[in-house]
């Protein structure tokens, strides 16, 4: 009732309480090897989906280049 958006879900596979380490991710059908995403991806809806496993996938997400903006460039 807040954004213009549609609903925003957010999916997971594999949930358990052994499988707690994100192996992969998608947004709106696409794959995601960032940890972030902006706001506004938030408020315009779509979908998350998840893929968990038990042990960190510890090459997902962890490029210098998926790391969040900082400065002037986080607004964008």
């Amino acid at each position: 009732r807040y954004y213009a958006g549609k609903e925003f879900k957010i999916i997971t596979e594999n949930n358990t309480a052994e499988n707690m380490y994100i192996q992969s991710a998608e947004l709106n059908g696409k794959p995601l090897n960032k940890v972030w995403f902006y706001h506004e991806t938030l408020t315009a809806g779509g979908t998350l989906r998840l893929l968990l496993g038990p042990e960190p996938n510890k090459e997902w997400g962890t490029r210098p280049e998926d790391a969040p903006p900082l400065g002037s460039d986080a607004t964008q």
